[in-house]
């Protein structure tokens, strides 16, 4: 379409003149006008300054338009150049589009050349309806007479469809609309021609009436001479008038039932066309149902298999786990002299008892510089297990003052355990992104002997624990509070923190329970999987609680192989609790806390060695 309408300006503008009887009206220019038109355009001036005088020129014809449009509806306002400036600008357009322009100008000049074409065609209208008025403000567009008009265009509707004429170029919607409000105005100059041929009757049988009636046969006889000629050339010229109505409107007519025909069959052609197309898509849409089907399933398969090699690889390094960290010594510390703990290695600790030196291999031995962040690196793959399903506990154990809470729940510039795994399970990761949506329950809750009090709910107190198959252990009626992101998370773990004793005595005897129950939601798969991440801050060592105790008994008699219905599960609050979380594929974590103080030396080596006991279970088991 942008070829043929560029190479229909180039060549000339020719369109059916209704003045001419069918024929051309053929736009020429001076060569003298056409050297002034094109004036700065070519390859001797750059893009930028083309660009610019295009700029230019636009700004120009649309003054001019507006002009002319408000000439047109009021034609006392039509100043006399603005008709020659738009023929000027015409000519203009016509040339600079056969210079090299860019193609965004090409198609605002097209637009504005059909535009100034069709004002110019409305106001010869106008002007050669108007032409017999002595007072009328109409000036000639081109000096060609034209047939009497009395009507001006009517509110007309853009057509749908965009025809073509019989030579095969499109006829735009300006030249369709342009033939109907042609074969109007027509219509109303037929019927106001019939109207004065009434008239004219009229007056001719008043003249004879009165010639009648008069004496002077004379000069009744020449009056009624002038009367005859002057009527005869007003039939006369009605007639031709008339005559060239009908051949107007039978071109019309012929080209209206052409444009027609031409709409029909595009119509067709576009119906059949879609029908085709909405074929192809419909077949393209079920084949790329069918390979997403398939892509899913695959999908599912590999993430599946990848949550057991990672489950199996963590497995291998040990489902459970030792470590060991040192608090810094206090001021009056170290007035006693040389610290009690030497690091060997990363996995090798002593502790130097009067007795003599003791040897404990670990997995992972923490100097007291050392910062929550290195702490929490071997634990960090772990919380991915709870993510994608498997349950994990982290103990904090020691005797009180050796930085337990500490180390689960640091401060604001060196973060605890909890909070680094709410960064781990939140952490942006493009698979997890595009794939899953993961939500957090937090509960938060202390045993006290063996009652379990809620410190979300404070009123909740004495809660119980129970085992369903679906959900294994849990506390029945403890608060649980979903979360989406790590913000909210911290804040609600702070309000319940905040409910609990702050007495030091009281914390020492309790053991705190933080409780993470993670959904992993696999958008693409709509399935879900269910962790649970444990984080308990046990009592102090130093008091042998039953507790404590309990703990190291089921945990002696997981490592020597007992069946799981003979471990005494129930014989404490906690491991029955925590009873799925201590077998099966359940992960646990025990970061032993110490003082490297000489005056507490039998005290970090009793530590170590329940940790030594824990240490002992089977993998796997």
């Amino acid at each position: 379409w942008y070829q043929r309408r560029v190479h229909g300006v180039n060549k000339s503008i020719t369109r059916p003149n209704p003045t001419n009887a069918g024929g051309a009206r053929e736009i020429s220019m001076p060569q003298a006008s056409v050297t002034r038109a094109t004036a700065g355009f070519g390859s001797a001036s750059t893009a930028s300054e083309n660009a610019n005088k295009v700029e230019k020129l636009i700004a120009s014809v649309q003054a001019d338009l507006r002009s002319l449009e408000i000439g047109l509806q009021d034609p006392s306002m039509l100043q006399p150049h603005i008709i020659e400036n738009c023929k000027r600008h015409q000519h203009k357009i016509m040339l600079v589009l056969s210079t090299d322009i860019h193609e965004k100008y090409t198609f605002q000049l097209i637009g504005y050349y059909d535009q100034l074409g069709e004002y110019l065609e409305i106001y010869n209208a106008i002007y050669q309806a108007d032409q017999h008025q002595p007072n009328s403000p109409m000036r000639p567009l081109s000096p060609k007479p034209a047939a009497a008009n009395s009507g001006r265009p009517v509110e007309r509707e853009a057509p749908v469809q965009r025809p073509v004429d019989q030579d095969g170029d499109e006829i735009d919607n300006g030249e369709l609309l342009r033939l109907r409000d042609e074969l109007q105005r027509l219509r109303t100059d037929r019927k106001s021609v019939e109207d004065q041929c009434s008239k004219l009757k009229q007056q001719i049988n008043d003249i004879r009436v009165k010639i009648s009636m008069t004496g002077d046969g004379g000069v009744g006889e020449q009056k009624k001479e002038q009367l005859v000629t002057l009527a005869r050339k007003t039939v006369t010229k009605s007639r031709s008038i008339l005559v060239q109505a009908k051949r107007e409107l039978a071109h019309m007519r012929r080209t209206l039932d052409q444009t027609k025909a031409d709409s029909s069959k595009f119509a067709n052609s576009w119906q059949s066309e879609i029908h085709e197309l909405s074929s192809v898509c419909d077949k393209a849409a079920k084949a790329e149902a069918k390979g997403f089907e398939t892509l899913k399933k695959l999908y599912l398969t590999e993430m599946q298999m990848r949550k057991k090699l990672f489950a199996k690889i963590q497995e291998f390094k040990g489902n459970t786990r030792i470590y060991c960290r040192a608090r810094p010594l206090a001021p009056e510390e170290r007035a006693g002299g040389e610290d009690a703990v030497a690091f060997n290695s990363s996995t090798d600790i002593t502790i130097k008892e009067p007795s003599g030196p003791r040897l404990f291999e670990v997995d992972g031995a923490f100097k007291p510089s050392d910062k929550c962040k290195s702490v929490f690196e071997d634990a960090a793959p772990i919380v991915q297990c709870a993510v994608d399903g498997y349950n994990v506990v982290m103990f904090a154990y020691g005797a009180t003052g050796t930085g337990k809470t500490y180390t689960l729940l640091g401060n604001d510039r060196d973060p605890g355990l909890v909070h680094l795994s709410l960064e781990k399970i939140y952490e942006p990761s493009e698979e997890r992104l595009e794939s899953e949506a993961v939500t957090i329950g937090l509960s938060v809750y202390e045993i006290v002997g063996e009652s379990i009090n809620d410190l979300i709910d404070p009123n909740k107190r004495n809660l119980q624990v129970q085992t369903s198959e679906q959900l294994g252990s849990y506390v029945d009626g403890i608060t649980n509070v979903e979360f989406r992101n790590k913000s909210e998370v911290i804040s609600g773990l702070m309000r319940a923190l905040g409910n609990r004793d702050p007495n030091e005595q009281h914390q020492s005897k309790t053991a705190l329970i933080v409780q993470f129950l993670i959904h992993s939601d696999n958008i693409q798969a709509g399935s879900r999987t269910t962790g649970k991440l444990y984080f308990v801050d046990l009592p102090g060592s130093e008091r042998q609680d039953k507790m404590c105790t309990q703990l190291g008994v089921v945990m002696d008699k997981i490592q020597g192989n007992t069946k799981a219905d003979q471990i005494p599960f129930r014989s404490s609050k906690l491991t029955h609790l925590l009873q799925d979380t201590l077998i099966g594929s359940g992960k646990q974590l025990f970061y032993v806390c110490i003082s490297p103080s000489k005056l507490a030396v039998a005290e970090s080596a009793n530590s170590l060695s329940f940790a030594f006991k824990v240490r002992g279970v089977i993998l796997g088991k």
